[in-house]
């Protein structure tokens, strides 16, 4: 049969990516997380910008689902090594996987966003930045925020009267990020 007229599944678009392309993203996920721990964070860990948020933005827009072990791979390590109250490494842990799994999510889901907000164009194209500015990145931002502050309220790390006032600057971090 001819091979160029199958379809062809995700998985075989996975292994058609590039195992270097998902660590370089990872890495500099990873890079955009210690810059953004430069700032002053404020007490509940939140960066006032989090440039790792266009970072992976941008690896999800132009590589897709493939860019997902990569993105997992570096949320994941952020989640393990951000400064935090819970020094125990079993907890830590737990939290750094659920926060990787919706986050990468998240990101995925922004950028599949601006793909369906922006049809018949190549998103990679400059033409295709509006669509980026006000969907894909307002979108993962808030997709991102709420699941990130659903789990430290659910951990019990964000007081009930500061999760508005956490969860917005927690938006306006991945926001800033996410657009820069």
């Amino acid at each position: 049969p001819d091979k160029s007229r199958m379809p062809r599944t995700w998985l075989l678009r996975m292994r058609a990516f590039s195992w270097g392309a998902n660590a370089l993203l990872a890495v500099a996920y990873l890079i955009g997380a210690q810059l953004a721990w430069l700032t002053p964070v404020r007490p509940d860990g939140i960066a006032p910008i989090w440039p790792a948020a266009g970072i992976a933005l941008a690896g999800a827009l132009i590589w897709g689902v493939r860019a997902s072990p990569g993105l997992f791979l570096a949320i994941f390590a952020a989640g393990w090594l951000v400064p935090s109250e819970v020094q125990e490494p079993l907890p830590r842990m737990l939290g750094a996987l659920a926060y990787a799994s919706g986050a990468t999510l998240a990101i995925l889901l922004g950028a599949r966003t601006a793909r369906w907000a922006a049809p018949g164009r190549d998103i990679r194209e400059l033409r295709a930045l509006p669509w980026i500015l006000l969907v894909a990145a307002p979108s993962t931002a808030l997709l991102c925020a709420s699941y990130g502050i659903g789990l430290m309220y659910l951990a019990g790390t964000a007081p009930r009267e500061a999760v508005l006032e956490s969860f917005l600057a927690w938006t306006r971090s991945e926001l800033i990020g996410g657009i820069a």
